[in-house]
């Protein structure tokens, strides 16, 4: 009885942690994102004309599931869409596209993604499921070895150097850790949980 009186104390206190509507999200989902295309350096909005890409940076956006785009073809650029999901930065070609032409591998094909409202970001990857691969780069005010650069609330990638086919896609996996008023009160579940079992198997 007792056993089965304990084991219903955690599982309502690990609910209340779990599905406590206080509790933020550890991903990207709910926060607003603004895009930017940077050409041909990495500190230049793209001034190619509207026919090519958006001249100023678009958003804020609500992150919601990524389907459909956040940023769909012909909104920040002609050539491709942007989607950003809890845990995933998608750009998804939709036209062949070379970007190393006509004005070589040193152009900068960059965009960059700043997040409001979101879980610091601690780390992002090139997904395995990607068909096109980020371009190292090297500039002011910042470089990159692997193609993609990123801090606690921004992600920025580069595809010079890239030659695509419609259909492929760059994925990144972002991961966040919860905001501090998260981990406190599952924290306090879980102190919960430890002063639950004291009180009932602990001798007095």
């Amino acid at each position: 009885m007792r056993l089965k009186s304990a084991l219903m104390g955690i599982a309502v206190t690990l609910a209340f942690a779990v599905f406590s509507p206080s509790i933020a999200r550890a991903d990207l989902l709910g926060s607003d994102v603004t895009a930017v295309l940077f050409y041909p350096n990495e500190t230049t909005f793209c001034d190619l004309g509207p026919a090519d890409c958006s001249p100023v940076p678009i958003g804020p956006i609500p992150v919601t599931s990524g389907v459909p785009p956040e940023f769909p073809a012909g909104t920040l650029v002609f050539d491709g869409s942007l989607a950003v999901s809890g845990s995933q930065i998608i750009w998804t070609a939709t036209l062949p596209e070379d970007y190393s032409a006509p004005v070589g591998p040193s152009a900068f094909n960059g965009f960059a993604l700043s997040f409001t409202g979101a879980p610091i970001i601690t780390d992002v990857t090139l997904d395995p499921a990607s068909t096109i691969l980020p371009v190292p780069f090297t500039g002011f005010p910042i470089s990159s070895s692997t193609g993609i650069y990123f801090n606690a609330s921004n992600v920025m990638f580069n595809l010079a150097g890239d030659s695509v086919r419609a259909g492929q896609q760059l994925i990144l996996d972002v991961q966040t850790v919860p905001e501090p008023a998260s981990a406190v009160l599952l924290g306090s579940g879980l102190l919960g949980v430890v002063a639950f079992l004291r009180r009932k198997f602990m001798p007095l």
